[in-house]
């Protein structure tokens, strides 16, 4: 087994991870319109996954369920990842990619309707809110490295390290992850940045107990989503996902290539979640 095929198994395994944007990434806001525009990700960025988004790379999903769709369930516009539809800020009316000044990005505009965003729109005017984040899944990624033994990842490393905004970031570790295609589920306003779902429960410092009544609170708080399949099938991955962050330690660079995750879907004995779901629909 090459040295990198757990870490792609990894990632191709994980359930809802998020990634967040680490610098402001408004562009305009309009409160008579009650408008928002901004970016929710770019590409040839190396992130703090090690994970370079290449151009394209989510044109299927949002072909599938962008804005523009006729798909039932579109991409959510969301606070903090929260799936309730309380927690809903608006509406998606523009989410493209685009090349704009030889940047590639996710570009959003959103529409947050009256009353129920009020207060979101008035924290977007008064700069509470300057961060995006999305909740995706990884669909297909490979190896950039560099001097590498396999061709194709001394290829990728030879086609895409060039193209990186943080070139740094490829030298440091003379390895990064190509995402080539990703599934979009929502984007998010925060609060503040994190590249794990866990960090979105309770407080910033809340520690697992508190993550754990969170947990609770949604298990007992699920049967309510059974009857929106699409928020339903969401909430599962989500709960699967916190269960692998908060199982597995918070893993360095390196330690991704290493380290194996508690993977629900892969072990012996079936998940309680899925046990629970099962009893839940009968």
């Amino acid at each position: 087994m090459n040295k990198y095929d757990l870490a792609i198994k990894n990632k191709l395994g994980s359930y809802y991870p998020v990634k967040s944007m680490q610098t402001k990434s408004i562009e305009d806001i309009n409160m008579n319109k009650r408008t928002v525009t901004g970016v929710l990700n770019t590409s040839y960025y190396i992130d703090q996954d090690n994970d370079m988004i290449l151009p394209g790379a989510v044109a299927k999903s949002l072909n599938e369920n962008g804005p523009k769709s006729q798909a039932p369930d579109n991409i959510k516009y969301q606070i903090d990842h929260s799936l309730k539809a309380n927690d809903s800020i608006g509406r998606f009316d523009v989410l493209v990619e685009r090349q704009q000044n030889g940047v590639h990005d996710l570009y959003f505009e959103g529409f947050l309707p009256p009353g129920i965003s009020d207060g979101h729109l008035i924290k977007y005017q008064t700069g509470v809110y300057t961060q995006h984040s999305i909740g995706f899944q990884y669909v297909d990624i490979t190896i950039a490295e560099k001097d590498s033994d396999v061709d194709d990842y001394a290829f990728n490393w030879e086609k895409y390290y060039p193209l990186a905004i943080n070139p740094e970031a490829a030298e440091e570790r003379n390895f990064f992850f190509v995402v080539k295609e990703y599934k979009l589920f929502e984007g998010s306003v925060v609060t503040f940045g994190s590249n794990k779902l866990t960090g979105y429960l309770g407080s910033k410092s809340a520690n697992k107990e508190t993550y754990l009544l969170d947990f609770q609170s949604r298990l007992d708080n699920i049967h309510k989503l059974n009857k929106n399949k699409k928020q339903f099938d969401l909430e599962i991955l989500q709960l699967k996902q916190i269960i692998n962050e908060m199982y597995t330690n918070e893993p360095s660079v390196k330690d991704t290539l290493m380290q194996t995750p508690f993977i629900i879907k892969d072990t012996q004995n079936k998940s309680f979640i899925e046990n629970w779901h099962k009893s839940i629909n009968k």
